[in-house]
Parts: structure tokens; sequence; C-alpha cells
């Protein structure tokens, strides 16, 4: 993570404001987190990890450390609109929908709507990614059989 390794030196400048390091955020980490992020398939640990950076980030900003004990959440957010985990729910929908609209014969539509044949492997089997944007619709109140006939509908 070399983007991180050299902004958290910019974090610690008392001469920056806030918002010129909240740009600086928004321009050089958050890309980088994100990066590739729309076929991710999340679990909650790799949540808790980005959730983790993002907020490690957000206090050397302003200046807070742990030790603190105040609620830095509500702090760091009055500076940042979305956090990092939204900003990749909202790059995978968005995904899904430039996907949804090409025909059905490229590549990455086939490798979207595709169905494996053949047996799966014993235990708990890997979360599909179409599985996390059935979960994304979900958060977002959108029903998911209404994003596929509006695709078919196209």
């Amino acid at each position: 993570m070399y983007v991180h390794m050299y902004v958290s030196k910019i974090w610690k400048w008392k001469d920056i404001s806030v918002k010129t390091k909240v740009h600086a955020y928004k321009a050089l980490v958050v890309p980088t987190l994100a990066y590739g992020s729309e076929c991710w398939t999340l679990k909650k640990e790799d949540e808790q990890k980005l959730h983790s950076l993002e907020m490690n980030c957000l206090r050397r900003m302003i200046g807070v450390s742990r030790k603190d004990r105040q609620d830095t959440e509500q702090d760091t957010r009055k500076n940042v609109s979305e956090s990092i985990i939204e900003e990749i729910l909202r790059r995978r929908l968005s995904w899904f929908g430039h996907i949804s609209r090409m025909e059905i014969d490229r590549l990455p539509a086939r490798a979207l709507y595709c169905h494996v044949t053949g047996e799966r492997s014993q235990g708990r089997q890997a979360k599909k990614g179409i599985e996390n944007i059935k979960e994304d619709f979900e958060l977002r109140n959108i029903r998911f059989k209404d994003a596929i006939a509006w695709r078919q509908s196209l």
C-alpha cells in the first residue's frame, strides 16, 4: 500500500487544512483501495479491514488518536461523505448496470449470467458475484428481479 505510506506523512502536517487532506484522501487513497472492487466478493472480515484502514486515515487527518476515547466515527464522518464500503457498493452496482446493458453474447455478460455444471466441492460454498449484487440491491431497497426484468426488456 504505497499510497497510504506516502499520504500518511501528509496527515500529520499541521499547516494543511483538513479539507485539503480530505481531497487528497478522495483523490489518492479511495481509488487505490477501490481499484477493481466491482468484481470483489467482500466478506465481513474484508469490510472490517477496509473500515479500519479508512478510520485510521480519517483519525490521522483530524489529528485524533485512538487513545482520546471520543466518538471519532462521527467526527470523521463530518468530513467524508461516503465510506469506502459504500463506494465499493456503488461501483459494483454501476458495473452491474453496465454489464446488464451489454449484448448477452459479450464475454462479461456471459460470465455474469453463466451457470457452471458439475459437482461442487464439499463444505460452505464460496460467495458468487451475483449474490453480492443481489445483497447490494437489497441494501438499497431495489428488487433484484425488477432489475433482471429491466435488462430483459431492453
